[in-house]
C-alpha cells in the first residue's frame, strides 16, 4: 500500500479547493450585500459567478488530474490558486 500517492494529491487538491471554497465564500457575500442594495445587475453577475465556480469546484473533485489542470491553467493566466 503506497501512502506517499494520497499525500502527494492532497498536496494538489487542497490548495485548489481552499481557493475555490474561498471565493465562493466572498461571492456569497457580495450577493447578499447587492440583494440588500437592490443591485439587480450585480445580482446576476454574482450568481453566474458562484455558478461556475461551483462547476470549477465539481471538476476539480472529480479527479486529481482535474484539479492539477486547473491549478496549472490557473497559475497560466495569473489566477490565484494557491
Amino acid at each position: 500500500m503506497d501512502l506517499a500517492a494520497p499525500q502527494c494529491d492532497s498536496l494538489i487538491r487542497l490548495p485548489v479547493l481552499h481557493a475555490l471554497s474561498n471565493a465562493i465564500n466572498i461571492n456569497v457575500r457580495e450577493l447578499v450585500n447587492a440583494r440588500a442594495a437592490g443591485s439587480l445587475s450585480m445580482l446576476a453577475w454574482l450568481a453566474r459567478n458562484i455558478l461556475e465556480l461551483l462547476l470549477w469546484t465539481d471538476y476539480c473533485l472529480t479527479s486529481n488530474d482535474n484539479a492539477l489542470q486547473f491549478y496549472g491553467s490557473e497559475r497560466e493566466f495569473g489566477g490565484s490558486a494557491d
